[in-house]
């Protein structure tokens, strides 16, 4: 009777699906084994992936992408879309962040990609509206950094901000908003 439950749990897992499968379209004569992998890569990190921020104005917003690189001999994993942050002068700024809506990703050239192979680059569309910050006084005195990550527990990739790189204040008692996309292939 134990080897029946045993056959029964073989049976129901994925692979015993593919084994029992196989055995019947082979024949009653012949067995065919193989093995199936269905690992997914670890999630990208910091030390894999370099990223670089392009964002120009456009109507109060700043539009852009952010172009990764992996740069290690691995494949990573990426969720849809990155989590994004803004620090400047040591502090992270407010942000709303929203995914971009159908209308904001007309731009984009495939479906999105899960995986990062080694050496090649991904692009997320990004778009950033309303900065209102009263500590500081003038837009040349901003130096920032678009924090990235691909996962909430692992340390963000940085990529540089100038004040180029600013939105305007449309709203000053609003929060900034940043609008992402997910990741495409480049």
């Amino acid at each position: 009777m134990k080897d029946y439950f045993k056959f029964l749990k073989f049976r129901n897992s994925l692979l015993g699906w593919i084994v029992l499968a196989a055995v019947i379209i082979a024949g009653a004569g012949t067995v065919v084994i193989f093995k199936v992998n269905f690992q997914h890569p670890a999630y990208c990190s910091a030390q894999q992936v370099t990223g670089t921020a392009f964002l120009q104005g456009e109507t109060g917003y700043e539009v852009g992408n952010l172009i990764l690189k992996n740069i290690s001999s691995t494949p990573c994993r990426l969720p849809y879309r990155p989590i994004v942050a803004i620090l400047s002068h040591g502090k992270t700024l407010t942000l709303d962040q929203a995914s971009m809506s159908i209308f904001e990703q007309k731009t984009t050239r495939s479906t999105p990609l899960s995986v990062l192979n080694p050496q090649s680059r991904t692009v997320v569309s990004l778009m950033w509206g309303n900065w209102c910050s009263s500590a500081l006084n003038r837009k040349s005195e901003f130096k920032g950094l678009l924090l990235i990550s691909f996962v909430a527990s692992t340390s963000p990739l940085r990529a540089n901000l100038t004040a180029a790189d600013l939105p305007r204040c449309d709203w000053p008692n609003q929060p900034s908003t940043i609008a992402i996309g997910p990741f495409q292939s480049s």
